[in-house]
């Protein structure tokens, strides 16, 4: 007889440096990387103000085993908004917001 073990979690945000907010000048760039655990792997949606991310060519998203990140390229002001994370699958979901405040031109 063989047994089989399925370990199933639901979506938990980990550890991370940042806080409510983000404070970059225009013109820069940044990578905010997410740790998590969940068990299968969870859908990963990164929003801007509830709807997509506002340029799919300066903004990107990648989510592997553990971890989901958002890299933001060259941001301007019109950038500044509330960016949300959720994290779902079948035994629950999480998430993790941050505001972007853009200084500058």
């Amino acid at each position: 007889m063989q047994l089989i073990l399925v370990v199933a979690v639901a979506p938990k945000i980990g550890d991370h440096d940042y806080k409510n907010k983000l404070v970059l000048r225009a013109g820069t760039s940044v990578a905010i990387e997410i740790p998590f655990v969940a068990a299968p792997m969870p859908d990963a949606k990164w929003t801007y103000k509830g709807s997509s991310l506002p340029d799919n060519r300066r903004f990107k998203t990648d989510t592997i085993i553990g971890m989901s990140s958002m890299t933001m390229a060259k941001v301007i002001r019109s950038d500044s908004g509330n960016y949300q994370l959720k994290l779902e699958n079948a035994y629950g979901k999480d998430t993790f917001s941050i505001e972007l405040v853009v200084l500058g031109k």
